[in-house]
């Protein structure tokens, strides 16, 4: 396992100097300060996933499923209020009846996240956000940011987020905070190595930005 912290030697630190609060500009303590609009339906974290009709796609469809068997074919779904949440609307007439119910506090959670490709607007919100939603409704949780894009993750290369870096990289551009990385997991071999890291750092979910 390789856990990185800001004094580890081999690995660049991904904190670029404009991430330091103190070198900061007027503007960019502005943009820090900028607070995304979150559905409502995640603030309470009472909602429901509701499974519709299944994707399909314009042209080849046979071969996209013979291809992509465990992907192919996935319904689309709708995150709508609990039924039992306070102030939930009442049950729309002709709604698909697969429901699957969403706890509004879980147990405590290992979340890895990794940044891949070029830099996006976005990046960084997004990390913050699944942040924000684990320290609400997950406490005890624990963020895992594998540094270098998805070499981190063969690698294990990974830190603990905290408060004081998510606060650092709210609404910045980039992808700074973890830095990215080109590499792909697409050989068997490769697959094997990522799976390791998730029992390693004994992760529940991964996302990749």
């Amino acid at each position: 396992m390789s856990t990185l912290s800001p004094r580890d030697g081999g690995v660049a630190s991904p904190h670029a100097p404009g991430a330091n609060p103190a070198n900061s500009s007027p503007l960019e303590e502005e943009r820090r300060r900028f607070a995304p609009a979150v559905p409502h339906v995640l603030l309470s974290g009472e909602f429901e996933v509701v499974k519709g009709e299944k994707t399909t796609a314009l042209g080849q469809a046979d071969a996209i499923a013979e291809r992509f068997p465990q992907i192919y074919g996935q319904p689309f779904v709708d995150l709508v209020p609990a039924a039992n949440a306070t102030g939930a609307p009442p049950a729309v007439p002709g709604a698909p009846a697969s429901i699957v119910p969403q706890p509004s506090k879980h147990v405590a959670l290992r979340i890895g996240c990794v940044l891949s490709g070029g830099q996006a607007a976005g990046g960084h919100s997004c990390i913050c956000g699944l942040f924000d939603y684990l320290k609400a409704h997950a406490p005890g949780s624990a963020l895992l940011g594998f540094v270098g894009g998805p070499a981190g993750v063969m690698k294990n290369a990974h830190r603990i987020l905290r408060q004081e870096t998510i606060d650092r990289y709210r609404s910045s551009g980039g992808f700074t905070m973890l830095a990215s990385g080109r590499d792909k997991i697409e050989t068997e071999a490769q697959f094997e190595k990522a799976v390791a890291t998730a029992k390693e750092a004994r992760l529940s979910f991964s996302a990749g930005f």
